[in-house]
């Protein structure tokens, strides 16, 4: 099965590591050319459109220009896209890290694949990466949509816990300028912070479970459900 890649960037480049004899499309990057046949992946930008929204149309100029036989979309995209692009498509999210230290900084490092699309599409994806990816790789396969959502609730969660980060920072702040000396000192600051990681690597379901749950003994309502 031929394999070509479109879009040279970060995702771009850790797939070149995974298929290396795969055919590189980015213009930008003097990499031209016209995919017909095979399976393409696609990571080109989807970058923030004036009002907010995601824009897609880089997205949609890749699979009207090009010719492939299969697209795994690897950028991100809003849910229900990749069904109105109107091409054979499988949807992967991608976990790849930027930043110093990040567990995932290839795809050869990430131990599972989650693939949406029709059955038959997403076991053939899944057959082409047993051929690359370590054996003791798990592969999840479920719909577009649920797979789009995939990314989408992993970049919100990251968001999240920079977010918990900033403020647990803020309230060590606070804490060590009360009284006449500091109560809490860096190391102070980052043992705290230890402590909330090593509470959240539990593997239990009920951490990200809408509903009821009980923290420390008190009965918490996360959301009201109907």
């Amino acid at each position: 099965m031929d394999v070509s890649i479109i879009g040279y960037g970060t995702v771009g480049r850790s797939l070149a590591c995974v298929f290396p004899g795969a055919q590189i499309i980015d213009p930008a990057q003097g990499h031209d050319g016209r995919i017909t046949g095979g399976i393409a992946f696609v990571c080109v930008p989807t970058p923030m459109a004036p009002d907010g929204s995601c824009d897609t149309s880089i997205v949609r100029e890749v699979v009207t220009s090009h010719a492939a036989e299969l697209y795994v979309l690897r950028s991100t995209v809003p849910p229900g896209t990749c069904r109105s692009l109107g091409v054979p498509i499988v949807f992967q999210p991608e976990y790849l890290g930027m930043t110093p230290g990040h567990r995932y900084e290839s795809d050869l490092d990430v131990p599972f694949v989650i693939l949406g699309g029709e059955p038959w599409q997403t076991r053939k994806v899944a057959k082409l990466y047993r051929t690359v990816l370590p054996p003791d790789t798990s592969y999840h396969h479920t719909d577009l949509e649920t797979a789009e959502l995939v990314k989408y609730a992993v970049n919100t969660f990251l968001a999240t816990k920079v977010e918990f980060a900033n403020e647990l920072h803020d309230a060590c702040a606070k804490l060590g300028s009360c009284g006449t000396k500091p109560l809490c000192t860096k190391q102070n600051e980052d043992l705290v912070a230890y402590a909330a990681a090593v509470q959240a690597q539990r593997r239990n379901r009920m951490l990200l479970a809408a509903g009821v749950v009980a923290v420390g003994g008190i009965w918490w309502f996360s959301r009201k459900r109907k």
